[in-house]
């Protein structure tokens, strides 16, 4: 109920901490849930399949930021992850770019974020989906997935 919304937080911050092969068009998995700077309130968000399911209708918002690793020069980077709702693309990442080095990365780094607000009904799952094959930095302190319930 919409009162069981306001006394329970839901919140979490999830990292990814190992390198990861990433196929295009799948969910993205964060497996970094506790520890320092990292929760998951109430444990929404599952590490296995990627999703944070919404325990309660309302207004929450998300951010995420993916640190892409190995990509040659010039490669396009444009929208290189969207944010799915039940599976379905919601918003494109913040960052429309090439990857040039010394430019907009370097060392083969490219660095694509975003964040949004959505009003969702109790069961939707959100998911941070990849546009590329390409492996994802494991460094939990750069790629990262949070959340929480605004109202």
């Amino acid at each position: 109920s919409a009162s069981s919304a306001l006394l329970t937080p839901v919140s979490f911050r999830v990292g990814r901490n190992s390198n990861y092969s990433h196929t295009s068009g799948n969910a993205v998995g964060f497996n970094k849930t506790s520890g320092d700077f990292f929760h998951n309130i109430g444990g929404h968000y599952n590490s296995s399949n990627g999703r944070f399911t919404v325990p309660f209708p309302g207004r929450y918002i998300f951010h995420c930021c993916i640190i892409w690793q190995d990509i040659p020069n010039n490669e396009d980077m444009t929208d290189s992850w969207r944010f799915g709702i039940n599976g379905n693309q919601k918003s494109y990442s913040e960052r429309r770019s090439n990857y040039v080095v010394g430019s907009t990365g370097g060392g083969g780094y490219f660095t694509d974020f975003g964040s949004d607000i959505f009003d969702l009904a109790q069961g939707d799952y959100v998911t941070v989906i990849g546009k590329r094959t390409r492996t994802i930095h494991g460094n939990e302190h750069y790629c990262r997935f949070s959340g929480a319930q605004l109202v």
